[in-house]
């Protein structure tokens, strides 16, 4: 009998909060997504296992249809993070790097 880990969802109007736990009852993620009325995705954010911010989805919409996507990966080892712009096809448009301070590192 191998016990395996499970996902707790909890809903709200325009919200549902996913908490991932391993087999031993651990806490491994949260996963928290926010929409609108019409049921659009307007933001998805993902934590880590401690409750630190290390995804972060912005999803932009023009009369129902999705337009864009932010994309924000937050480094834990040195404090940058990555900020990828994308349009409603997820076609890469650009890339940016910030140092800890928000300093503008790199650009593509």
């Amino acid at each position: 009998d191998v016990k395996t880990g499970w996902t707790e969802y909890t809903y709200s109007k325009n919200s549902r909060t996913d908490k991932t736990y391993d087999q031993t009852g651990a806490l491994v993620g949260v996963v928290e997504n926010q929409y609108d009325d019409s049921g659009n995705q307007l933001q998805r954010k993902v934590y880590d296992e401690s409750g630190r911010l290390y995804f972060e989805y912005i999803y932009t919409y023009e009369k129902g249809v999705q337009t864009g996507i932010t994309s924000t990966y937050y480094s834990s080892y040195d404090g940058t993070k990555e900020v990828t712009e994308y349009d409603g096809n997820w076609n890469k448009l650009s890339e940016k790097t910030y140092d800890a301070n928000g300093n503008l590192i790199s650009s593509k």
